[in-house]
């Protein structure tokens, strides 16, 4: 049985008077994997950070963890325009600013896009950039970044019309569409970007695909998912990492087969900030169908099922990426 599901009664309190009920959004149900397109699905979670009665599953076939059901792309355009950002600022306890979060959202971009570039430049010196696309773009920090450090011109695509606005104010080129709709029309690109926004898209399969479509022979692909598996295995209570805003939960090997599955190859990775990990891939067109019933699926849910029953965080570090994760937090108490 797993232990119980604790949450702060303040933060309780404030996100029940939002009124928000995830239940109310059009809802979709996948009834294979977006991976490898395997059936059964092993719950392990009815609950997330939020305190939602939500549901995320794990493919038995490669280990993939995802919100199922989740809402579709409309329930999600509801989500984002009225409730995304006052949820936030329930859970965390501080007033909702529209203007202040902006302003907040705005420098964290920035500093990502140096810390991006610091990593893309050394293994792309030799290839000339004429044109690339961000998907998921939000204010352009990152286009801008690329357009002065790689050279060409940076497109981006993002749902967002108001941080787009801050996105033309750069003088990028915008276009406003979720990255699912975005349509390449015959564009074909030296380098595609996703960055901090894999895990919200409603079939990483579908557009990976799309990448693959429209990038130049030998075109990059840059993307960062948040890993999961670490927070898991390091983590009191790996349920307070869901959320309903994040439709996948990624590893660095389940991101590893989406790439060789969409016929990627992976050229540099980066642990990053402890929280996401980086990769740049090469589009090559050699396609690999991941395998089902991997050792890796059994692996993540024991881990997990271990996770739930055994509260306690593990005695050891079980990986470099939890002692990294580890070493930080104790120079931060420190």
């Amino acid at each position: 049985m797993a232990f119980k599901f604790e949450m702060d009664s303040a933060a309780r309190s404030r996100l029940a008077a939002l009124g928000f009920d995830p239940a109310s959004l059009p809802q979709k149900y996948d009834e294979c994997c977006d991976l490898c397109r395997w059936g059964v699905f092993r719950t392990i979670s009815h609950i997330d950070r939020y305190g939602f009665d939500t549901r995320y599953q794990m493919c038995e076939g490669c280990g993939l963890v995802f919100l199922n059901p989740h809402p579709t792309e409309e329930g999600y355009a509801e989500f984002y325009a009225k409730w995304y950002r006052p949820l936030i600022a329930a859970l965390q306890g501080r007033p909702y600013d529209e203007q202040a979060i902006l302003a907040d959202h705005l420098a964290d971009q920035r500093a990502y896009a140096a810390k991006l570039m610091r990593f893309l430049k050394p293994h792309m010196r030799s290839t000339p950039v004429e044109l690339s696309v961000d998907l998921g773009g939000s204010t352009g920090s990152v286009a801008k970044a690329v357009q002065d450090g790689l050279g060409g011109r940076c497109l981006v695509v993002d749902p967002s019309p108001v941080e787009l606005a801050e996105a033309r104010k750069l003088g990028l080129e915008c276009e406003q569409a979720l990255a699912e709709e975005w349509s390449p029309n015959n564009r074909q690109f030296d380098l595609a970007l996703i960055c901090r926004s894999v895990d919200h898209l409603l079939s990483i399969s579908s557009v990976l695909a799309k990448v693959a479509g429209c990038l130049k022979p030998g075109g990059y692909l840059f993307i960062d998912p948040l890993d999961f598996e670490s927070w898991a295995r390091s983590m009191l209570d790996y349920r307070k990492f869901l959320k309903i805003d994040h439709v996948y939960y990624l590893s660095d090997e389940t991101m590893r087969l989406y790439l060789k599955a969409a016929g990627f190859d992976v050229v540099a990775s980066d642990f990053g900030d402890g929280s996401h990990i980086r990769y740049l891939a090469r589009y090559t067109g050699d396609a690999q169908k991941p395998a089902w019933l991997t050792p890796y699926a059994r692996e993540i849910g024991q881990i997990l099922r271990e996770r739930l029953v055994k509260p306690s965080p593990p005695s050891y570090p079980v990986d470099p990426l939890t002692r990294l994760v580890r070493y930080v937090r104790q120079r931060l108490r420190g």
